[in-house]
C-alpha cells in the first residue's frame, strides 16, 4: 500500500518520539532533514519577477516556490536588520525581545529561546554564516549555534570567501541533521545619490547580484541526495521613493519597508518541480522559526508568538481574526486579513481609540498582488471599511510596556 505524505510523515513524527524516549543511535539522527535558512537585507517583494516585478529579478529563486510555497502577503516585525533577524531566531516581537538599532543592545543569555537553541538540543549541528555587521556574535546573535561566521564578506561578495561559499563548505563536512542560516548583505544601501530614478537603478542592480548568489548556494544545496528544507526571505523591505519620497528604511511601517518575499519549499518536496502554492493569507516572519521546527520534528517553545505557516490557502482569508504587528521607531502597522493599517506611535495609548484619526494614520487595503502589481490601495483615513474601529482597538493588544513608552510625559 502507497502511504500519502501525511502518513509517512506521521510515522517520521512518530519515529522520532519514540528515538527520543530510547535513545538515538547516529545513525538513527539523519531520519530528521537537513534544513536551511536563507536570508538578505532589504528586498521588497515587488522587486521579485514572481511578485509582480516586470523585470526579470529573481527568476531563479523564485524557482524555490515551483515545488513549496510561495507567500504573497508576509511581513517583518520590524523595519531594520537587527531586530528583525532576533525576531525571526526567536518568534517574538521587537517589543517582547527588546534588540534594537542601538549596538548596546542584546539577546540575553537567559532570554527566549531561539531557533538553533530547540535544534540544537534536537540533536542538529548548527551553523550561521552572516554578511552584516549588525548582526554580530557581541549582540549574542549566536546563541544556539555551533559555529557563528560574521566577517562581512568584503569587497567581493561572491568570491571564494563568500557568506554563500562558506556555508557550502560547511554544509558539506557537517554531520548530519544540520541546519545552516545564511544571510546575504545584499540589497544594502546606502546608494550615493539621492536621485529617486537613480537610487531604483542602484537598487536593482545589487538585487541582481543577490539573485546570482542565491541561484548558485541553491543549485549546490539541490545537488544533495536529499534536499534539504529551503525558506528564504529577507529581514525588511526598501522605499524606493514610493512614500513622501522616501529612499532607503527604517523609517516608517509603510508596506513598501515591511512586506518582504518568503518562499518555503519543505523537505517532503524534495529538489524537483511540482505545482506550486499560492498563499495569500497574511504571514509573519515570526513564523518561521515554529515552520522550520515543525519540519524537524521539534515542538516550538511556549514563548514563541508565530505559527506554522499555511500549507494551503483557505477560502476564508476576509475573516481570518489573525492580527500580525510590524514594529518601527515611530509606528506599528496593524495587519488583519486585506486590512493594513497603519498608527503612528503617539496614537497608540490614545484613550479614545474611536476618535477621529491622527493626521499619519493611514488605511490601506491588500490589493491582490498579481491582478494588481502588489500595491497596497490606500483609503482616507476614517473613511475605509467598517472594520475600522475593531481593527484599531487591536494596538491594545500590544504588550503595556509599549503603549507606555508612547504616552507623552505629564512633567513637559
Amino acid at each position: 500500500m502507497r502511504m500519502d505524505a501525511s502518513m509517512s510523515w506521521a510515522l517520521l513524527a512518530l519515529s522520532l518520539a519514540t528515538c527520543v524516549a530510547s535513545g538515538c543511535s547516529p545513525k538513527s539522527s539523519v531520519l530528521r532533514p537537513n534544513l536551511v535558512l536563507i536570508t538578505a537585507d532589504g528586498v521588497r517583494a515587488d522587486a521579485l519577477t514572481c511578485y509582480g516585478s516586470t523585470s526579470a529579478i529573481g527568476a531563479e529563486v523564485c524557482a524555490l516556490g515551483d515545488a513549496g510555497a510561495r507567500y504573497e502577503w508576509a511581513f517583518t516585525a520590524a523595519t531594520t536588520g537587527a531586530p528583525s533577524a532576533v525576531s525571526l531566531l526567536t518568534s517574538t516581537y521587537p517589543s517582547q525581545h527588546r534588540v534594537s538599532d542601538d549596538p548596546s543592545t542584546f539577546l540575553p543569555f537567559a532570554g527566549p529561546p531561539t531557533l538553533p537553541d530547540v535544534l540544537r538540543r534536537g540533536g542538529y549541528a548548527t551553523a550561521a554564516f552572516v554578511a552584516s555587521p549588525e548582526l554580530n556574535r557581541s549582540r549574542h546573535l549566536d546563541r544556539g549555534f555551533d559555529h557563528y561566521e560574521d566577517r562581512p564578506a568584503g569587497d567581493d561578495p561572491e568570491g571564494a570567501g563568500s557568506v554563500g561559499q562558506r556555508a557550502r563548505d560547511w554544509t558539506s563536512t557537517a554531520p548530519e541533521p544540520w541546519f545552516v542560516w545564511v544571510h546575504f548583505a545584499e540589497p544594502h544601501g546606502p546608494f550615493a545619490t539621492d536621485d529617486p530614478a537613480a537610487y531604483r537603478v542602484a537598487y536593482g542592480e545589487a538585487v541582481r547580484r543577490l539573485d546570482r548568489q542565491l541561484s548558485q548556494l541553491i543549485a549546490v544545496l539541490d545537488s544533495e541526495t536529499a534536499p534539504p528544507g529551503i525558506l528564504l526571505t529577507a529581514l525588511h523591505g526598501q522605499s524606493l521613493g514610493d512614500v513622501d519620497g522616501i529612499l532607503g528604511h527604517g523609517h516608517f511601517v509603510e508596506p513598501a519597508q515591511v512586506r518582504v518575499p518568503l518562499l518555503w519549499r519543505s523537505p517532503r518536496a524534495g529538489g524537483g518541480t511540482g505545482v506550486g502554492r499560492r498563499i495569500t493569507s497574511p504571514v509573519s516572519l515570526l513564523d518561521v522559526a515554529p515552520t522550520l521546527l515543525e519540519s524537524a520534528g521539534l515542538p516550538p517553545p511556549s514563548s514563541f508568538e508565530g505559527m506554522i505557516l499555511p500549507h494551503s490557502d483557505p477560502d476564508a482569508l476576509e475573516t481570518d481574526g489573525r492580527v500580525i504587528f510590524s514594529d518601527a521607531a515611530d509606528a506599528v502597522a496593524v495587519i488583519r486579513g486585506r486590512d493594513f493599517v497603519l498608527l503612528p506611535r503617539s496614537s497608540v495609548s490614545a484613550v479614545d481609540l474611536s476618535s477621529p484619526a491622527p493626521p499619519r494614520e493611514r488605511w490601506l487595503r491588500l490589493s491582490d498582488p498579481v491582478e494588481r502589481g502588489g500595491s497596497p490601495s490606500a483609503s482616507t483615513a476614517g473613511s475605509g471599511p467598517s472594520t475600522q474601529p475593531e481593527l484599531r482597538s487591536e494596538v491594545v493588544r500590544l504588550p503595556l510596556e509599549w503603549r507606555r513608552e508612547s504616552e507623552p510625559d505629564p512633567t513637559l
